[in-house]
């Protein structure tokens, strides 16, 4: 599972679980990418404090069925009651969706 990570706890070999976006919308480091320290520096430049790093147990996105996807999804859009409004909040819901379809695998419910 994926763990959040602040920077500063940031060690090499490290490997990033989503891209770093900037507030402007811009990709600073990819996901898949195995940090060192020169990535610790420009994350600090860029003023990210957390990043999301991939756990040596992480769930595989491939494992969830489409019908668990749908499921996960109308219970997560029940809970936000509101509606994404450009692609950097759709895909914080993705997340959120994809966090409670692993979520409901782990559970069994």
């Amino acid at each position: 599972m994926p763990t959040i990570v602040q920077v500063e706890n940031i060690e090499s070999k490290m490997v990033l679980a989503e891209p770093v976006i900037s507030s402007f919308g811009q990709i600073l480091i990819p996901a898949g990418t195995e940090l060192c320290e020169s990535h610790r520096r420009i994350l600090k430049t860029w003023n990210v404090n957390v990043v999301v790093i991939k756990g040596e147990s992480a769930n595989n996105i491939e494992e969830i069925s489409e019908d668990l996807i749908k499921l996960a999804r109308n219970r997560f859009i029940e809970r936000i009651h509101w509606e994404p409004r450009n692609p950097i909040e759709e895909d914080l819901v993705n997340i959120g969706i994809i966090k409670l379809a692993q979520s409901i695998i782990e559970d069994g419910k």
